[in-house]
């Protein structure tokens, strides 16, 4: 939601709402369609995008009569929907997020962040569910999370762990899905990857292998379901989690996403002291030996998703190198313990 450090805005022009009774907005049209937008959405749904970006231009003027929106800054790095950036004279600072309906995830978001603990969540403010539109308290400033803000990352994650909300009936959940069924109907759709398909979908039947040998009676939280560091925010005194995917899962899976991001933004690092040196720092929050085969199961989960949304596979084959690199860490933990001396 926010650019690389510090939000700015330079060269981008504050947009004015005049009048938020009038029938039509009262602004260039073309300023939604952001940078992100057109590498992403534009480029894979052209013109599903194109009529969303037209429900959204006219459902501006009510959605800013009903929560007094003032002016808005479109977000430029957004990629799976629109974010602005809006001055409400009943809110203050607020983000509008909006997700277009054929993205598919409108729905299991809004679910998400309604039932989150407050505890390490942003704040939704009201929704538009018509509209596909979220209204959010902004985080300012804000700037995204990193490892080396260990104090705050700790306390976060601590409340992601404490404060877990598990799956109950009294929930009556409608559009948060289960991870498992979700890794599944990947290796469903194995031939649909453009390509790397030998590669993959071995590591995608060895994932759903390992989760019901490991997981398949694990308690099932509501989770985030994707907190790595782009969706977790820093205002200087805290962090925040925002953009939730909204998953049932066990709960060692909230850890991993930071994990995977963490070790590859840090090549120089290198990826498998990276990954040990995290794996340790999170086993804090998580059992380490289940933290380890949730990640080789996400990462197989992350690797079919990165055929599709990464135009350089580059991406895609560091996804694999960190698959081997935690299997080999695996398969050296066990038999390392195999050979241990039985002390009596």
């Amino acid at each position: 939601m926010l650019m690389n450090g510090e939000i700015s805005v330079s060269g981008i022009r504050e947009t004015n709402i005049r009048d938020g009774r009038s029938s039509s907005a009262l602004f260039d049209r073309e300023i939604l369609i952001t940078e992100g937008i057109r590498s992403f959405l534009l480029r894979r749904k052209h013109d599903q995008t194109l009529q969303w970006i037209d429900q959204v231009y006219s459902s501006v003027p009510e959605l800013a009569a009903r929560w007094e929106i003032r002016s808005f800054l479109p977000n430029q790095m957004s990629r799976y929907g629109l974010v602005l950036h809006a001055k409400s004279g009943k809110y203050g600072d607020v983000i509008l997020k909006f997700i277009p309906g054929f993205v598919g995830r409108f729905e299991r978001e809004l679910e998400a962040i309604r039932i989150l603990p407050k505890s390490y969540m942003c704040r939704l403010i009201d929704a538009a569910e018509d509209f596909g539109c979220m209204l959010l308290k902004e985080i300012t400033p804000a700037r995204f999370a990193c490892f080396e803000e260990s104090s705050k990352l700790t306390a976060f994650f601590s409340h992601v762990i404490r404060d877990a909300v598990l799956c109950t009936d009294s929930l009556r959940l409608r559009h948060i899905p289960y991870y498992f069924d979700e890794l599944t109907e990947k290796i469903s759709n194995a031939a649909a990857m453009p390509y790397g398909r030998e590669l993959i979908e071995p590591e995608l039947i060895y994932a759903a292998e390992l989760y019901e040998a490991v997981f398949r009676d694990a308690k099932r939280y509501v989770m985030h379901g994707d907190l790595h560091e782009m969706n977790i925010l820093d205002n200087g005194r805290r962090f925040y989690g925002i953009d939730p995917n909204g998953m049932l899962g066990p709960i060692e899976l909230e850890c991993v996403r930071f994990i995977r991001n963490d070790v590859r933004n840090h090549p120089s690092f290198g990826f498998e002291r990276r990954y040990e040196m995290l794996l340790h720092a999170f086993s804090r929050f998580v059992d380490i030996g289940r933290l380890q085969d949730i990640f080789i199961i996400d990462m197989a989960f992350c690797t079919f998703n990165s055929v599709f949304e990464n135009d350089d596979p580059k991406e895609t084959y560091d996804d694999l190198e960190l698959i081997r690199i935690a299997k080999e860490r695996k398969t050296k933990v066990v038999n390392d313990f195999s050979v241990c001396p039985v002390v009596t």
